[in-house]
């Protein structure tokens, strides 16, 4: 080996290390602060969480990827269940009074948004001033939410539903479906013998 393959092979064990101790530290605030479960989670140092995290409940094997950021409103829940899987960049918003659930096995491309509340836009003139409507975000087990997808409040996604890859659910979708637009539409059904 060189000079520069040793150097490189150094470089990854010691970003490793910084990052395990990273999400040591970063879990055992989380259960201070209230986190329930997250045996095995998986959280990257670039990870971001902030506000009101008592009501967040993680599965085992829980992977937060590198860039994810994480809002919790007081009186919000967050529930991440077993193998949940957060990519890259991915932005969770969960507010007052609502909450959020992702299943089992649920994999998210990077970038996605998952947001429960919308500014209430009929309430003044002023948006600034106007206050939020709310609704609460169920992601069913098995399912795939493509790169760049905006999840709004209110929607539920069936189990093993597909989501394409820049698209906005602003409407429930059914189990076992395929989904694609903005907004986003069925265009298919998946066949139950090759689910997973």
């Amino acid at each position: 080996m060189d000079v520069s393959e040793i150097l490189s092979v150094f470089s990854i064990v010691i970003s490793r290390f910084f990052s395990n101790i990273h999400s040591f530290f970063l879990l055992f605030i989380l259960k201070l602060r209230g986190m329930k479960g997250g045996r095995g989670l998986r959280i990257h140092s670039t990870v971001t969480m902030c506000d009101w995290l008592c009501n967040m409940r993680v599965g085992r094997n829980v992977v937060l990827h590198r860039g994810v950021r994480i809002v919790m409103s007081r009186g919000s829940s967050l529930e991440l269940k077993n193998k949940a899987w957060i990519s890259y960049y991915t932005i969770i918003i969960a507010s007052r009074g609502t909450k959020i659930v992702i299943g089992e096995n649920t994999m998210f491309g990077g970038n996605c948004t998952i947001v429960s509340a919308d500014h209430d836009v009929g309430d003044k003139l002023s948006l600034r001033e106007s206050g939020h409507v709310g609704g609460d975000i169920i992601v069913g087990d098995n399912c795939w939410i493509g790169a760049n997808c905006v999840i709004t409040k209110g929607v539920t996604i069936g189990d093993g539903a597909i989501i394409g890859a820049g698209s906005i659910v602003t409407k429930d979708i059914p189990a076992m479906t395929i989904a694609v637009g903005s907004p986003a539409k069925v265009v298919k059904k998946r066949n139950i013998k090759n689910a997973i």
